[in-house]
């Protein structure tokens, strides 16, 4: 299912702990009790320079969909493994974010949204690099995982540093997200080193973008207390 159901769509966050999917989150999906959740809230930058903001955040009772997937089911040690992909650029098929968009609401391209979500987004089949791997502007996916290494993994000091190929890396691209996706920090490289300093204990990812702007590096970052 993509969203809330509607028996659910309008109740009170707070009767939830804060684990719990449909409890107080930050930022909060909670768009109050008469819209209820939001249930997909997609943002970025768009443009030939990036410079063009979309918004799009998608919610409605109507809105509401499910969806089936084949999948293939593989036994081991007891246990059941169902891989389930998303590819999450599918959610933007057919929605024209080149020149900005801002959709809040349960209308217009948030309903385009929700259906790519329902029919487009989950496969059974591993997504692809649409690049060739023998194209000369492409680099090879072994490349760019070895392009970026995270020390001390867990960090337990709030400092995260990370060591980066700046052969296969664009020094310009370097961000840091939580696991929200908020964007906690964002530099450019003048060496291959950097440090993320003062960090709450949580989840985090850092990511780079490879130098032919085509394939991202990514590393989850954990920090403890």
């Amino acid at each position: 299912s993509i969203g809330v159901d509607s028996a659910h769509n309008h109740l009170d966050p707070t009767i939830y702990s804060t684990s719990h999917p449909l409890g107080p989150k930050s930022p909060s999906m909670h768009w109050g009790w008469t819209a209820g959740y939001r249930f997909v809230a997609m943002e970025g930058d768009a443009g030939d320079d990036l410079n063009q903001t979309f918004e799009i955040h998608a919610l409605g009772d109507q809105n509401y969909f499910e969806t089936t997937t084949d999948v293939t089911a593989a036994a081991s040690g007891g246990s059941i493994s169902i891989p389930i992909y998303a590819n999450y650029a599918e959610a933007l098929r057919g929605i024209d974010v080149e020149d900005g968009v801002i959709t809040h609401g349960d209308f217009a391209e948030a309903i385009d949204l929700l259906e790519n979500f329902q029919e487009f987004v989950f496969s059974s089949v591993e997504p692809v690099d649409s690049v060739p791997e023998d194209s000369t502007t492409s680099i090879s996916k072994l490349q760019i995982q070895d392009a970026l290494f995270v020390d001390r993994n867990p960090s337990v000091n709030g400092t995260v540093t990370v060591s980066f190929d700046l052969n296969l890396v664009d020094s310009k691209s370097i961000c840091l997200i939580d696991i929200t996706g908020k964007k906690i920090e964002s530099s450019e490289l003048s060496r291959d080193r950097i440090s993320f300093n003062g960090l709450q204990a949580g989840v985090y990812v850092v990511y780079a973008t490879a130098i032919n702007g085509e394939s991202i590096t990514a590393q989850k970052v954990v920090v403890l207390e």
